[in-house]
Formats: structure tokens, sequence, C-alpha cells
């Protein structure tokens, strides 16, 4: 079975719109392939306008096709949205990928610009002379925002920035990591915006490379939310009972909370699931994870004596659909712990037909890292439960070689 990289926008765009319902101003995803109408797919239908931009030009952060900005006279111009923009609290969130040579001309460039006067704008944009990205909101004259110095070129990156004038917060993200944030109550948001124009501050500051998914809140994001707007540090598992969440933490979630980044974890385990009985389904399940990380951890309730043939095809199969399904992940596949009859004296469960099985499916599957947990062993008989299942100390060895790893 193969999966189009192109259906996996559909699952993005509803996810975000899932997200945040009644608090989207506009949501301008930039997907369109023809025409001259950027849609909104928010709830108000502030649909834009597209101008001297070329549409479905590349592929963007999640497989849909983004529009080319020419960096001269390219722009979606935005209608009058301040019917449901207060611009008292809120969230600017955009994928961008900067032009090869972006930031060799000195200029300065506007990715987001809405702007009443110089004392009520919210904008984002770079000058590319000392390579500074900046997004800031000024209310009724009070200036907030954060700036930082970026210069990738042909890479999608998602920036956020949030502002609350009741909180006296803002904050600027980068692909979900918080990398500025100032205490500054800011004045009320006065005006209706005359400048409301994506890639360009009216029709100068034209942006040269790619924008799309953009998204505009009454609320502020939390760190949580633009998490998940990003997709940047989820962390995607996919297992049985021995990675499925216990009562005291699980490797998992140790690992989520104790990598040198943070994770968002996102567990697909079931107990009693096997390679055979659920790898493809669990995978299916994975469309929406976006992963950054990616780990696999079944195999210990399948035959040992089955046709390791037919498994390793399975595994080889489901492996590459994963991949195509995130396509950003490092995907790791934890092998077979090893298991005894009981938790005291019992012998070893046989498990190295499968051992060798997956490891040799690994081998020959796209980027895939295989972790021989038996060689030298993860953790002991006395580690476990059951001779299966870890205890939480067993649980906390898997973690920490797990997190030596990645």
């Amino acid at each position: 079975m193969t999966m189009s990289m192109r259906s996996r926008g559909i699952p993005y765009t509803e996810k975000i719109v899932g997200m945040f319902r009644s608090n989207i101003v506009g949501y301008w995803p930039l997907h369109e392939t023809a025409g001259a109408t950027a849609y909104d797919h928010g709830p108000n239908g502030f649909n834009g306008t597209y101008g001297n931009v070329s549409l479905a030009n590349l592929a963007d952060h999640h497989g849909d096709l983004a529009p080319l900005f020419n960096g001269n006279n390219s722009e979606v111009s935005l209608p009058d949205i301040s019917s449901k923009f207060s611009g008292d609290e809120g969230t600017l969130s955009l994928w961008v990928r900067f032009a090869a040579g972006f930031f060799a001309d000195a200029n300065n460039h506007a990715q987001f610009y809405l702007s009443v006067d110089a004392n009520n704008k919210i904008t984002m944009n770079v000058n590319s002379a000392d390579h500074t990205l900046r997004m800031l909101n000024i209310n009724g004259g009070t200036w907030d925002g954060g700036g930082l110095v970026y210069d990738s070129e042909e890479v999608w990156t998602n920036f956020v920035h949030t502002w609350s004038k009741a909180g006296g917060s803002c904050k600027l993200y980068l692909n979900g990591s918080l990398q500025y944030t100032d205490a500054t109550f800011l004045g009320a948001f006065a005006g209706v915006p005359a400048v409301r124009s994506i890639g360009s501050y009216g029709a100068y500051w034209a942006h040269s490379g790619h924008i799309c998914d953009v998204l505009l809140l009454n609320k502020v994001a939390t760190a949580g939310d633009v998490q998940n707007i990003s997709h940047a540090g989820n962390f995607g598992v996919i297992g049985d009972s021995i990675s499925a969440p216990y009562s005291v933490p699980y490797w998992a979630q140790i690992v989520s909370c104790e990598a040198a980044e943070p994770y968002l974890l996102i567990n697909h385990s079931v107990g009693g699931n096997s390679i055979m009985a659920s790898l493809e389904s669990q995978v299916s399940s994975t469309v929406a994870d976006y992963a950054k990380l990616m780990v696999v951890a079944l195999g210990a309730n399948d035959d040992d004596e089955g046709d390791m043939d037919v498994l390793k095809q399975e595994v080889i199969d489901q492996l590459y659909r994963l991949r195509l399904l995130n396509t950003n992940a490092r995907i790791y596949y934890l092998n077979v712990l090893p298991c005894w009859d009981d938790a005291v004296a019992g012998p070893e469960k046989p498990k190295d037909n499968i051992r060798a099985a997956i490891a040799d499916a690994c081998a020959e599957s796209d980027n895939v890292i295989c972790w021989d947990t038996h060689t030298d062993p993860w953790i002991l008989q006395s580690d476990t439960s059951d001779g299966v299942h870890p205890t939480a100390a067993g649980l906390r060895k898997i973690a920490d070689r797990v997190l030596a790893l990645i």
C-alpha cells in the first residue's frame, strides 16, 4: 500500500481548524492550485486575493503545495477583518521558506503586515542586512515584540508570535521552541487596518520564497498549542503493553520529559498487540503525528516459530508507510527486549528469530535504525514484574538507553 504525500495536507488543515475553531480570525493555508482566491479555512470567510503569486509551486512542510512569492510584486491581499479582530490578545503563525540568496540583498522583506498606522500594527518582517527576523505588535503606541538572528534558506520554518494586553506578555517561537519573551503591557489596538497583506508590506518589502498556513487567532496560543502548530518535537510511539502508559512513569514518558529537546508524546501502543496483528493499523494512526521522533517497539507478542519471511516483509512494508506519513521523523525500531517465563528463575522466552527478522527489515528500509536490546541486555529478569513487563526500575533503564541513543 502506498500513500501520496499530498494526502497529508488535509489532516494538518483539519487539525488546526479543530484546535482553535471560534478563536480563528483567519486561516489561509494557501494551497490553491488555480484561481485568484486565497480561501480562509476559518469560520469567518475572510478570503484573500492572490497577486503575482505562482500557485502550487513547491511541497510544503506537510506535503501539500505552497505558492512562490517573487520578491518583487507578489502578495496575498486580505479583506477587512476588523469585525473579528480586536488586536488585544492574539497569535500569528506562519510557515516560511526563504529563497536561495534571500539574505544577500540587504533589504527588508515582509511576510505578514496588518497595520492601521504607526501606532497600531502587527507584523513579521526580515531585515536581510543584519539577518534579523522581527515579529512585533504596536498597540495604542506601545511597542512589544521580539527579534532573532535567522539566516536559513530553502528550509521550511514555523514562526509563532503571541501577545496579550491583559497579561502583559509577548512571546516568539521558532519551530515550537520559545526564543524570546517580554513583559510589556500594551495599549488598546485602535482603528481598522488599512494595510492587510501576506508576503509584502502593501506594495513594498515583497517576500522572496514560499509562505503557507498563515494563522491569525484572537487568543494567546499556549506552549502546547504552539508545539501542535509546529509539529516540531512530536514523539510517536508504536508498541504493545511494554510501551503503553503505566501508573508509574513509563519509558516513553520519561524520554519525552528528559530529552535534550522537549517532545510532545503521542502514544499509539496497545497491550497485547503484535506485528502481524496491529503494526499496519498503528502506523495508519500516525497520519497526523508529524513526528520528529518515532519509535516502533512491537514483536514481543509474535510467534518465534512463525513465518519469518512474512513477518520481515510486513515490517518492511509498514516502515515504508511510516516514512511516508512522517517524512521528517528519525525512525528507530526498539527490537524485542529480553523476556522470561517469570520474574525469578524461569527460562528466557525464545525470540531470536523475530529479532533477526526485524533487524534485517530495518537494514533494508530507508534510514531506520534498529536498537539491539538483547546482546547487551537493556533489562534483567529482576527488572520485570512477571518476566515480561518491566518494573519502574526496568522502565527507567529502558528510558536511559533511549535517551543516550537519540
